[in-house]
């Protein structure tokens, strides 16, 4: 498996998310692909047709985020503005498992084919 696919395991990763292939997505805020909010069913079966899995709750199997508008959702450090989910991510990498974290632009690359950054990069403060 080549970097930056689906490898969740790794303590570093290169600063991009190659391609949702092999990767294992979890879901933070509402989601808008291209600007049109989606349902969270229609995210998953966009993430399959990239070969990615949609995951509903963070496990260990988790290997992206995607992280979409967290505007009125449940925002549990509210001075970074982050979600319970972006906490857990945090919690992974101290714990030396990798976890990308893709913003709502990454994320519509990542669905047209392209590569989008991994908003973490060298640790927890970095989310």
């Amino acid at each position: 498996m080549a970097e930056g696919e689906g490898c969740g395991m790794r303590e570093r990763c290169s600063g991009w998310v190659q391609t949702l292939k092999g990767e294992k997505v979890l879901l933070t805020g509402a989601i808008y692909i291209k600007g049109e909010h989606v349902v969270r069913k229609k995210v998953g079966d966009r993430i399959a047709l990239r070969g990615g899995t949609f995951v509903p709750r963070f496990n260990s199997s988790v290997t992206a985020v995607i992280c979409g508008d967290l505007t009125g959702k449940n925002v549990v450090d509210v001075r970074r503005h982050l979600s319970e989910k972006l906490l857990e991510v945090e919690e992974q990498i101290r714990r030396g498992k990798h976890v990308h974290v893709v913003d709502q632009a990454g994320f519509d690359l990542l669905l047209d084919g392209f590569p989008a950054r991994c908003r973490v990069h060298s640790g927890p403060t970095d989310v």
